[in-house]
């Protein structure tokens, strides 16, 4: 591994979704994970499952779940969950909450901001540009003003921050780029949510067990029914009602802070609950089979796929024991690579599907063209950006942080 002095901003995390310079092992056990310093290195597994949640997301969005048999596996909602929950606790392995004594915050936000911002920011102005150049949607109906406000509230990652005096501002689902939205919640997590719990987790490991367990059943129930029931797809479309209640508003935000505490939570458990975190690795194969079970679901009536969510941070916990099969299959090269362009691939697959309607435009009827073909092009766009942007800034921009600090 490396060195236990090496800046945190340095590092290719697990969070990061990139290849890192020392790859973990996929087949290690507990006790070889959990005892020494922060980890440095890139938990194959769970960049794996970023890869194949962002695939499922791209996927449904492109029609996955109109196509018989194959929307079973489509939980696109949800999967935005999974990540929430994936950043908390990758976040206090790679931070070592509990471990050191402070979070260094200057790395700390520097690493943050060269994660998300660049590729967000770029995929923003690309998602403008066609759809101005090619009139998508309503963007020819706002003047100048209107886009200047929008690109303000999402450049500075507001776009899903409730502004009750003004009402929201039009856009879709806060963002121009509909995946984007997320992007502000996880930037709105990185300030307020996970410096306060990366402080209390030294306290917080003495929690016993069955308590962190039921926290957890609790934040995820609590995301669960918050979706369910005040959730709305289009609240912030140009010309939406108002909600009848002020706190669908927030469901964004709620979604993102219950499953990074969730997240978090998991982390206590296997930090601090060697045992318990034990078990679970003997029973991923079963949690992962119960959340594909509860995913399909949904289409036979009988459950919401949202209701996953309270499966999540088990199943994250659970395949930290690499030497399960679910744990073995997410850390084969193929996935593993599309977990380390996961990121990408959840910003351009939106535009890449505008762009694939625009070059070979295909009839209604024709299901797996206009769902195959933008996939082949958002992965083109995807490993493109990952090699030759996403990765050269974060680089620069982690540099030029070492250069300042020296």
């Amino acid at each position: 591994m490396l060195s236990a002095a090496t800046p945190p901003f340095l590092t290719m995390d697990g969070n990061d979704g990139a290849p890192a310079r020392d790859t973990l092992p996929a087949g290690l056990p507990f006790s070889d994970l959990a005892e020494g310093p922060p980890l440095r290195g890139d938990i194959r597994q769970l960049t794996g499952l970023r890869g194949i949640v962002a695939l499922d997301v791209a996927l449904s969005h492109y029609g996955l779940n109109q196509i018989p048999g194959l929307r079973l596996l489509s939980f696109a909602n949800p999967a935005v969950d999974l990540f929430f929950c994936l950043s908390g606790f990758t976040l206090c392995l790679v931070y070592g909450a509990g471990r050191v004594g402070r979070l260094r915050w200057r790395a700390y936000f520097v690493a943050r901001f060269a994660r998300v911002y660049p590729l967000f920011l770029l995929t923003t102005l690309v998602t403008l540009c066609y759809s101005l150049a090619w009139q998508v949607g309503s963007f020819p109906q706002h003047s100048a003003a209107d886009l200047l406000i929008q690109f303000v509230r999402q450049a500075t990652l507001l776009s899903e921050i409730p502004l009750p005096s003004l009402g929201p501002v039009p856009g879709a689902m806060g963002c121009w780029n509909d995946s984007a939205w997320s992007i502000s919640v996880e930037a709105a997590c990185y300030v307020v949510v996970f410096p306060p719990l990366f402080a209390l987790t030294r306290r917080a490991r003495r929690m016993d067990a069955g308590a962190i367990v039921l926290a957890m059943v609790a934040l995820g129930a609590v995301s669960f029914v918050v979706f369910a029931k005040l959730f709305t797809p289009n609240i912030n479309d140009p010309g939406y009602p108002q909600p009848a209640y002020s706190l669908a508003l927030f469901v964004p935000l709620i979604r993102g802070g219950t499953m990074f505490g969730a997240g978090w939570l998991a982390y206590l458990l296997y930090f601090a609950h060697r045992e318990a975190a034990s078990f679970l690795g003997t029973i991923t194969d079963t949690l992962a089979l119960g959340f594909l079970a509860v995913a399909a679901s949904e289409w036979f009536g009988l459950l919401a796929s949202s209701a996953v969510v309270i499966i999540v941070p088990f199943l994250i916990l659970g395949l930290m024991d690499g030497r399960t099969v679910t744990a073995r299959i997410l850390a084969a090269r193929p996935i593993h690579y599309l977990g380390a362009i996961s990121y990408s691939l959840y910003l351009w697959h939106v535009p890449g599907l505008s762009l694939a309607e625009r070059l070979w435009p295909w009839q209604p009827g024709e299901r797996l063209h206009g769902m195959l073909w933008p996939l082949a092009l958002s992965l083109a766009l995807s490993a493109v950006s990952f090699h030759g942007f996403e990765m050269p800034v974060r680089r620069a921009i982690n540099r030029w942080a070492v250069v300042r600090r020296a």
